[in-house]
């Protein structure tokens, strides 16, 4: 229920126009209207205006109106959001409205409960993944729904950076289990990322899939907003939906339907080329990958001497990055920051670390259900911080070296590798120092149970 957008005008930030009006907040009353309406197919008019006023309350309450104002705290930052327990008790609160909330009773006190929480997903990253493989059947059309709002609405608000939208299950919103609704939501939303620059990537195995709602109406409005298709091997019946849509001729029909693994027709307006691909010896390495992970990770799980917590055993760096990087162990690739690999702080881990360097690392714990390892690189080194207080006593000087700035304070590296946390004298500013540069620091309290020094710096050395 979160509204990701603060503006429903896309194209003011590409035209540096004065952004429009718009209610946000309607757009997003219609957008849970038209999920809902996937679970209960039989809404009728009466129940529609039901579900409206009951979000308009529902919001209401977080303090959020039809004004675009009030969807933002005085910082500019979105306010808290109502949650679907929060919908489920206004529908219960009325009579008239009981009989809506048995829907939603799944999210709230049912085995769907997780999915009406609140989430902590950072929805800044560059890559996105929507993973909706995992949804009962029955769940599966008003979770992709769902999906793909979130996409839409970082790529509409993404103004001018490019964005792509790669949807391998976006036909099911025009199939013969949805409605006119999800729909006319998803063709809508495909022209305009077409307008925006962006691009919308879609695939299906059946054309009749596509084509099942509405005599094919929403099928061909995606497929004449998408410039460019890819045809590849299917059988008569459905080459001849689509004969007409692409303006095949007989000859490229008979050719679809005889092709073979890696070969397809290539369709860009009225142009129409058969292409093979093939794959590089690269491509190939990243299958073998997958295969060889599979295999080690099968190995990992029935070796206890490997996998039982405090077991030292050796990881891989697979990408390294200034802040983030991914190791491998034993076939499971694990994300980690700065503060997983090291005590010391290191302003840009790519000075330090590259690919397929092997490192030590401990094992912190291994769910062998669901194939979960955590593990630890820094805990296989001694923590700089014991013994410091002895070697850098309270109102000591020392020279360091800043590391890092994070919240208003700053991280210094002592020689030693202990890291102490300090703010700055009375007569100096942030823009002062940068990091990198020597100071000279004193030594103000030690946090034991934290394992944290705090110091104060005096001045650049």
């Amino acid at each position: 229920m979160a509204i990701r957008r603060k503006s429903l005008d896309s194209y003011a930030g590409l035209k540096n126009l004065a952004a429009r009006d718009d209610s946000v907040l309607a757009e997003k009353i219609s957008h849970l209207i038209i999920w809902y309406s996937l679970q209960k197919r039989d809404l009728s008019d009466e129940d529609k205006n039901y579900l409206d006023s009951s979000l308009v309350e529902c919001y209401k309450r977080y303090g959020i109106t039809f004004d675009n104002s009030t969807i933002v705290d005085e910082n500019e930052k979105f306010r808290e959001m109502p949650i679907l327990p929060d919908w489920y008790n206004v529908l219960q609160e009325s009579e008239e409205t009981k009989h809506l909330a048995v829907v939603l009773a799944r999210y709230v006190t049912g085995s769907a409960s997780a999915m009406g929480q609140r989430n902590d997903i950072d929805l800044d990253n560059k890559y996105i993944v929507l993973d909706t493989s995992g949804m009962p059947d029955d769940l599966l059309l008003p979770g992709i729904f769902w999906a793909t709002d979130v996409a839409s609405d970082l790529i509409m608000d993404a103004s001018t950076e490019l964005s792509a939208l790669i949807a391998d299950e976006l036909w099911s919103l025009v199939g013969a289990n949805s409605n006119p609704l999800a729909a006319g939501f998803v063709q809508e939303m495909v022209k305009t990322i077409r307008g925006l620059g962006g691009i919308a990537v879609t695939s299906t195995q059946g054309m009749q899939d596509l084509f099942a709602l509405d005599n094919g109406k929403y099928g061909k409005g995606i497929l004449d907003s998408s410039r460019i298709k890819l045809v590849m091997q299917m059988e008569e019946q459905e080459a001849r939906l689509i004969q007409g849509v692409l303006n095949l001729s007989e000859d490229e029909v008979r050719q679809i339907t005889r092709f073979r693994r890696g070969e397809g027709l290539l369709c860009i307006g009225y142009n129409h080329v058969p292409i093979a691909f093939h794959a590089t010896q690269r491509e190939y390495a990243i299958a073998s990958r997958r295969m060889a992970s599979r295999a080690q990770r099968y190995y990992f799980a029935h070796r206890p001497r490997l996998n039982s917590e405090g077991t030292r055993v050796k990881c891989r760096m697979l990408s390294v990055g200034p802040r983030r990087c991914t190791v491998e162990c034993y076939g499971h690739d694990i994300p980690m920051t700065q503060r997983d690999i090291s005590y010391t702080a290191i302003p840009n881990l790519k000075a330090v670390y590259h690919p397929g360097q092997e490192l030590d690392c401990i094992v912190k714990s291994y769910d062998a259900k669901s194939d979960t390892l955590v593990i630890s690189i820094k805990e296989t080194q001694s923590n700089p911080f014991d013994g410091a207080i002895d070697r850098h006593p309270v109102g000591c000087r020392r020279l360091a070296q800043i590391s890092g700035k994070y919240g208003g304070g700053v991280f210094c590296n002592l020689p030693d590798g202990a890291v102490v946390m300090c703010n700055y004298n009375f007569q100096y500013q942030d823009g002062d120092f940068m990091v990198g540069d020597t100071v000279m620091l004193v030594i103000a309290r030690y946090e034991t149970e934290k394992k944290q020094i705090f110091g104060k710096i005096l001045a650049k050395w």
